[in-house]
């Protein structure tokens, strides 16, 4: 029962200077900064600010001081993000305020050049006609990312497809990482700074090239949209977390449910052996040992009854089949033991979702499913929004199967695209729900930065990084307005 660390900091199109030079440093400061609960949005300002004293500095040609500003802001450009998700507050709003300071700041920089450029007396006729080359290197490279995010709401892999481009102009860090540098050398020496700015600026527009031709090689999906009908959800790390903070350790966990057996056990009248200690725990390691087997072979549910049973046996215990079942329930520490936390954003999205008439479910890889589960659900004040709820261990097969969705899509009496799926697993929930023809939403808030969105028939179609997110997705958007026409 050993928790994964869901809290990953780094984002998937980090570039080699973010991740080296950049990312180190921010981590510790947005480790101080969450500890006090600070917010995000006052983060990206702190940076907006920092970037605009920058460029001050480099329009009074004080070189130095500009480049030690603008890489600060730079820095605090990925603190705001790491604040946000370590503390799960991203919103729609911080991401557009979030991508504005940045532009914004490589904007003015770019500005701070060109006044300080013009006040050269060798240079001055040189100052436009770099500041152009930066000013539309960054704005073409931006535009041509961002409306292909925008057309395919999926991140474009800059980072896969651009090779050496990343470690100099793919990336803003890139590129104030290096304009920084420049400036740095130009306390002593103009010739080379300019000559820098002349060489990252052809970069710049070398990079635009090849991006270009790489999204045109990628290609656009289909602009036919199905109607949505129906959304299925994953529960961990979509709906609901399980924070450091109160999720119990492992020997907790063990010495409640080891409570539970020899409660049960003497009220069977069965003697209780000495080894009892360790059961729960070599219960729980052939429970996952059989998951880990299942998704690595043909994602057939494992036989957790047998499991209880033969560690039981073991010990010399003969049980009935109904005691095994008991059993095997007092196994389930519960949500509520593990401190189980709903996201912020999961019942403004639910409700949603509701007033357009779209029916929810969920589809679950479960160890204990069924009616004790949904009774979890009710206490997490959730089983009223859900149609169907469809758990692995109840239908036979673990997701990616084919099988666990179709039995969904049956019981809702929805067709495979008229549905969304929204998961944070690639392969459990992403290629799984595209292999049964549905609508795939990646819930991307605490995936580890080193899985990246595959390119093709298992690509998602979507990406969100927190459930408000589904509201600004076309297909959702045309499904509410239907509804609403109606």
């Amino acid at each position: 029962m050993k928790k994964q660390d869901s809290t990953r900091l780094e984002k998937p199109s980090d570039g080699p200077i973010s991740l080296i030079f950049n990312r180190p440093i921010s981590k510790r400061i947005s480790g101080f900064l969450a500890k006090r609960q600070c917010s995000p949005n006052l983060v990206t300002g702190f940076s907006f600010v920092l970037g605009v004293i920058g460029a001050v500095w480099i329009a009074f040609q004080i070189w130095w001081l500009g480049a030690l500003f603008l890489q600060l802001s730079s820095i605090f450009a990925g603190v705001d993000g790491e604040v946000a998700r370590r503390l799960n507050l991203q919103t729609p709003w911080g991401d557009f305020w979030d991508t504005f300071s940045d532009r914004f700041v490589e904007y003015v920089a770019f500005i701070g050049i060109a006044i300080g450029f013009a006040r050269l007396e060798n240079f001055d006729s040189w100052a436009w006609p770099i500041v152009g080359l930066l000013l539309g290197g960054s704005l073409l490279l931006t535009t041509l990312s961002e409306k292909y995010r925008s057309s395919t709401q999926i991140n474009y892999p800059k980072k896969k497809f651009e090779g050496l481009f990343a470690y100099f102009t793919s990336g803003r860090d890139a590129r104030i990482f290096w304009i920084a540098v420049a400036l740095i050398i130009g306390h002593f020496s103009i010739d080379i700074l300019v000559w820098t700015m002349l060489v990252v600026g052809i970069l710049m527009h070398a990079n635009v090239i090849l991006r270009f031709l790489q999204i045109r090689r990628l290609g656009f999906p289909s602009t036919q949209m199905p109607a949505i009908k129906a959304v299925f959800f994953d529960f961990g790390d979509t709906l609901w977390h399980f924070p450091d903070a109160t999720y119990p350790s492992e020997e907790l966990i063990h010495q409640e449910i080891t409570l539970r057996y020899k409660k049960f056990l003497s009220e069977q009248e069965i003697s209780v052996p000495d080894s009892i200690d360790r059961l729960s725990q070599e219960i729980h390691s052939q429970w996952r040992a059989s998951e880990v087997r299942a998704d690595a072979g043909e994602f057939q549910s494992p036989d957790y009854l047998g499991i209880v049973h033969s560690v039981f046996e073991v010990e010399g215990i003969e049980l009935s089949d109904s005691q095994v079942a008991t059993l095997w329930e007092l196994s389930n520490a519960g949500t509520s033991f593990l401190g189980c936390r709903l996201f912020e954003d999961v019942f403004d999205t639910l409700n949603w979702l509701r007033e357009g008439g779209i029916q929810i479910g969920a589809i679950t890889n479960r160890a204990h499913g069924g009616s004790p589960f949904l009774e979890e659900l009710r206490d997490k004040g959730i089983l009223q929004y859900f149609d169907v709820v469809v758990s692995s261990d109840q239908v036979g097969v673990r997701k990616p199967h084919s099988a666990i969705f179709q039995q969904a899509l049956t019981e809702l009496g929805v067709k495979p695209e008229n549905a969304m799926h929204v998961g944070d697993r690639l392969q459990a929930d992403i290629e799984g729900a595209r292999q049964a023809g549905l609508t795939a939403v990646w819930m991307r808030r605490a995936r580890p930065t080193e899985e990246e969105a595959p390119i093709g028939v298992n690509a998602p179609n979507y990406i969100i990084s927190g459930l408000s997110q589904l509201r600004y997705l076309p297909p959702l958007v045309e499904a509410r307005g239907a509804t609403n026409d109606q």
